[in-house]
């Protein structure tokens, strides 16, 4: 695009700037919903006016509030617009429902090229982070929102949340940079919402040809489209960096937008839905570039889905008290327990369970009486996977030595099977195997392993599963924990409480296609409606940051808590270890701060 070409759209974003609608988005002049106001605050320390931003609180006051970053549009060719960031529609109904909006400038593409328009918001981030306290943010969510090039900023955002830096082919791509002062806070984010934003820079044709023979992204980039330029291009592209580990994003786009055809929200919204990344997609009919898009019908779907995303935020725990990496002095026993089950092939066979038995506990005792956890491991493990862990990961076994010593949970038994048809596991299982293993253990759970294990020790169980229930919780590790959702979905009869560690529901369409964490999550509450105990079950869901399945398992609480009526936050607890990754000495980390609560 030539030079004039940017300098005209330049004009047009200013001049409209008091007009109904525009470049900028709509903007309605009202007062707005606030108790206070802060402008011209510098967020770079460089005195820099393309570097300021503003501060709105909601007019209803309270001790913290959570944070929403809203982006102007400009095709990146103003450096401040802040002041017309859809103050009347957006921001305004953002601030009656009870979030901070902080509205930043940023450097235009004729300030600098990309990347440092990302450089620039994940620097405002991180202020926030560094300013909590002087403007009562509650960092527990930060949330960012744009129209147009600034739902491009905002979507970036989310796709690259934890990333510092990537590999674009040959291209090395500083995301993160370092503006500011507070460049040791996170520049995280928790959930994004697009409004019209340009995604796939390299088809943005894609609804066929243009009506605006402009191309703001080759003055942002400092180069033309071409194969040879393919990496810069994909380096300004959200979908480049998207993973499963990414901020869940709604998504707004209108049918009749003639400058971001509307195929760019929908290329959008299936990249996200295929990395299974919590999403929604709002096809707004007759909507254009700012536009019959701000209804009031759309600002509460983006309220909700945020509320959505906020009230499943996970709760953060310490870790846990170095001694507790050592032997305890009191150390209960581990028992090989033997039972006839059934095989994958219906055929009778004998397996082992590995069975803990909490210090001082006597056989003859029979007053006192034990509660029962049952433990699944995660696929290609077996059954002393909790209880003694390869290597040198803290055991579980020495975790509740430590917990019934220092008298942090009562004394109770655990129990940990296999799904498998041996307890080694030396059958070389398929993955196919062990989907279908963890789907049908619950029938071996009610009809062999609980009866006859809580028969042979001193247990609350006298003959009837269904009566001694709240004396029974189920768990377990990754495919364990498929087990767990399915022992929910089937088993909510015979046990209490639930924790699923590390890993989500996999529910499967007549086709044989994972169903959404959305429709997963419909289907669990059909599972469980019809039972007695609907509304007596617990869920303690356990994950961390870097575990492999923490997204997915922070997705399907997410999707739970908004769409599963029976799942609520008094029913469903959900907490993430940061840096947490997916094996046994993180696992039996977290179950450090579950078995507590599990019978008080």
């Amino acid at each position: 695009m030539k030079k004039t070409l940017s300098l005209l759209l330049l004009s047009l974003v200013v001049g409209q700037a008091n007009a109904q609608f525009g470049f900028g988005g709509q903007q309605i002049e009202v007062k707005l919903p606030i108790s206070e106001k802060f402008v011209d605050i510098n967020y770079a320390d460089d005195g820099q006016a393309y570097h300021n931003l503003d501060v709105y609180l909601p007019e209803k006051k309270a001790d913290k509030y959570p944070v929403v970053v809203h982006i102007y549009g400009s095709a990146w060719f103003s450096n401040s617009s802040k002041g017309m960031a859809d103050l009347g529609t957006i921001c305004s109904a953002l601030l009656n429902a009870g979030y901070a909006v902080v509205c930043p400038n940023h450097r235009s593409s004729n300030d600098a090229q990309w990347p440092a328009q990302s450089h620039d918001i994940k620097a405002v981030i991180r202020w926030i982070r560094g300013n909590a306290d002087k403007y009562r943010f509650d960092t527990d969510f930060i949330a960012t929102s744009g129209f147009s090039s600034g739902g491009h900023l905002s979507s970036f955002m989310a796709a690259t949340t934890g990333t510092k830096s990537a590999e674009v082919g040959k291209l090395n791509v500083d995301i993160e940079g370092n503006i500011g002062k507070y460049t040791e806070y996170s520049s995280m984010t928790d959930a994004a919402v697009d409004w019209s934003g340009p995604i796939d820079l390299e088809h943005m044709d894609c609804a066929g040809e243009l009506a605006m023979k402009m191309s703001p992204e080759e003055v942002l980039l400092g180069c033309k489209l071409s194969e040879e330029n393919h990496d810069r291009y994909a380096s300004l592209s959200p979908m480049t960096f998207l993973d499963n580990a990414d901020a869940p994003t709604i998504v707004f786009h209108g049918t009749a937008d003639n400058v971001v055809p509307y195929c760019q929200g929908e290329r959008w919204a299936n990249a996200l839905k295929q990395n299974n990344i919590t999403s929604e997609f709002n096809l707004v009919e007759g909507g254009g570039h700012g536009f019959n898009m701000y209804s009031e019908e759309n600002l509460g779907k983006m309220v909700a889905f945020l509320n959505k995303i906020r009230n499943a935020k996970p709760v953060e725990f310490k870790g846990i008290p170095d001694e507790v990496r050592k032997p305890a002095n009191k150390q209960g026993k581990i028992e090989v327990f033997t039972y006839t089950a059934k095989s994958s092939k219906g055929e009778d066979i004998t397996k082992k369970a590995r069975v803990y038995l909490p210090y001082g506990y006597k056989a003859d005792d029979k007053k006192t009486k034990y509660n029962v956890l049952y433990l699944m491991h995660g696929g290609g493990d077996n059954s002393k996977s909790f209880l003694m862990p390869p290597l040198d990961w803290l055991p579980l076994a020495q975790v509740l030595d430590h917990l019934i010593a220092e008298g942090k949970m009562k004394p109770i038994i655990v129990v940990t099977p296999t799904f498998y048809d041996d307890d080694e596991n030396q059958g070389g299982n398929s993955m196919q195997d062990a989907i279908k293993a963890t789907e049908e253990f619950h029938k071996e759970l009610r009809t062999y392993l609980a009866p006859k294990v809580e028969a042979a020790y001193n247990t609350y169980f006298e003959g009837n599963l269904e009566k001694s229930r709240q004396h029974r919780a189920y768990g377990g590790f990754s495919m364990g924990a498929l087990s767990t959702w399915n022992e929910l979905a089937f088993g909510i009869n015979e046990v209490q409480t639930f924790l699923p560690l590390s890993g989500d529901m996999w529910v499967f369409n007549e086709n044989g296609e994972r169903k959404s964490f959305d429709e997963a999550a419909v289907w669990l509450n059909e599972k469980i409606a019809g039972s007695a105990y609907a509304k007596d079950f617990r869920v303690l869901a356990y994950t961390g940051t870097r575990d492999i399945a923490g997204t997915p398992e922070k997705n399907m609480i997410i999707s739970l808590l908004a769409y599963a009526p029976l799942f609520t936050k008094e029913n469903v607890s959900f907490q993430m270890k940061q840096g947490g990754e997916h094996f046994y000495g993180h696992i039996n980390e977290y179950l450090y701060h579950a078995l507590p609560l599990l019978w008080k």
